[in-house]
């Protein structure tokens, strides 16, 4: 990312995460997982009460006084003052609130649900036990499912016009010639709660108007939109649009007030509208924005023809060596020409210009272990195993019913000599010849 930080950073609440990040990426906003808190929030108070006002703490769109008051409540109410863990969480509160998050840019997002379910994905093709270079083929694979679907969002968003659902015709059809689909039906949804506030009172300044808009019957908020006339802008006291990147109902009850019919650009967050990979455009001129569009859909063409080809002549001998012939013909000459343009004169092109690097050999990764699967002492590897040895003799290969020396005389005849006495010549090493007696200790 060229030294570039990200914006935003969400995790589960790892201390040396959080610590991580607050070295490494200082200016990103660091918050925590909803989904973490909520978990966490139901194991250490177990009061089923409680979890309702804890959400609303979280996840409730308020100013800090309002979160303050409610917060209080909820501990006065469930007797939560001793309890250690709400106390932690309170210092933390600029990191999980959204009264206090307001005006960071999350894009909505809450939880670490993208990151798992990313993991889910990349987990259909790939497993632990696989070697190096089935993981790299696989991988590949992952990237290019990635990158189909990636085409598929921008042929939806580029081609096809949505149909117009809302009495704001104009704003709706300026929003979905700018705004990407998924984008573009979150915004619809927003539009239509713009009708339900009204202006309530307007504040002329030397740059532009302060408006006061409150919802209809409503409970008597009030919310202060911004609008300066050049160049063009709206703000609003809510902070959705620095936080989601995306106009709040308030600011489009403003601009339907104003008789505005278009959408301006200042509310369009480049991110979110079809024109995202323009700006990149010059900065990687040699490469293609939609991953090799153009040669891969010629590719797939001219395998869907080949296809029909085969369909069609594989039971006709005459037609068949008609297209082998053919076939045949334009692929040598292809060669040629592909081996003349790159000054190889051998049949076929050699790895390293294929390529374009060097060959080596990748090998499958140590073996290492794995979390949770306990101490190996004095370094035993974890595969070891016992092999089997004879009771009597201490003999690797077999067991004390199977020892050929147990029942055998060692100077031959029909006598049976005991463990103990067997063991006497074995463990002496003596070599037994025939019934003539031993040779020599060896």
């Amino acid at each position: 990312m060229n030294g570039k930080h990200p914006l935003s950073v969400i995790t589960d609440g790892d201390l040396a995460m959080r610590n991580a990040i607050r070295r490494v990426f200082p200016t990103s906003h660091h918050r925590l997982c909803a989904w973490h808190l909520l978990r966490n929030a139901s194991s250490n108070i177990g009061i089923p009460e409680c979890m309702s006002h804890i959400k609303r703490c979280m996840l409730g769109d308020m100013e800090v006084e309002k979160f303050e008051n409610l917060w209080s409540e909820m501990v006065e109410k469930f007797r939560l003052q001793d309890n250690n863990w709400v106390k932690d969480m309170y210092e933390k509160r600029k990191m999980w609130a959204t009264a206090h998050i307001r005006g960071s840019f999350f894009a909505g997002i809450r939880t670490t649900s993208r990151c798992e379910a990313l993991h889910s994905h990349i987990g259909q093709f790939l497993h632990s036990r696989i070697n190096m270079t089935d993981f790299v083929q696989q991988f590949h694979r992952c990237l290019t499912f990635f990158r189909f679907r990636e085409i598929e969002a921008d042929f939806q968003s580029n081609y096809g016009e949505p149909v117009l659902q809302t009495s704001m015709r104009s704003i709706e059809k300026s929003a979905a010639k700018q705004f990407t689909k998924e984008i573009f039906l979150l915004f619809r949804s927003i539009l239509k709660n713009a009708v339900l506030l009204r202006i309530t009172g307007s504040v002329e300044l030397s740059m532009g108007y302060i408006f006061n808009v409150s919802k209809y019957c409503g409970d008597g908020s009030e919310w202060y939109v911004t609008f300066c006339e050049e160049p063009i802008d709206f703000k609003c006291s809510c902070l959705r649009m620095e936080s989601l990147g995306l106009p709040c109902d308030h600011i489009l009850a403003t601009m339907l007030y104003l008789d505005f019919d278009q959408l301006p650009e200042c509310l369009v967050l480049p991110r979110w509208s079809k024109y995202a990979k323009d700006s990149i455009r010059d900065t990687y001129a040699s490469g293609s924005l939609y991953w090799d569009a153009q040669p891969a859909a010629r590719f797939s063409a001219i395998v869907q023809m080949c296809k029909v080809a085969a369909e069609l002549v594989f039971n006709d001998l005459e037609e068949y060596n008609h297209i082998v012939d053919i076939l045949g013909g334009e692929i040598r000459r292809l060669k040629i020409k592909r081996n003349d343009q790159s000054g190889d004169q051998s049949g076929e092109l050699s790895p390293v210009l294929q390529t374009g690097i060097e060959e080596v050999d990748i090998l499958n990764p140590d073996v290492v272990r794995t979390k949770g699967c306990g101490a190996m002492p004095n370094g035993t590897p974890s595969n070891h195993r016992s092999h089997r040895s004879c009771g009597v003799y201490r003999v690797v290969g077999h067991n004390k019913h199977s020892c050929p020396h147990v029942h055998t005389t060692p100077l031959g005849g029909d006598t049976q000599y005991s463990a103990s006495e067997s063991r006497h010549y074995y463990d002496d090493s003596y070599e037994f010849v025939g019934q003539s007696g031993y040779e020599r200790q060896y």
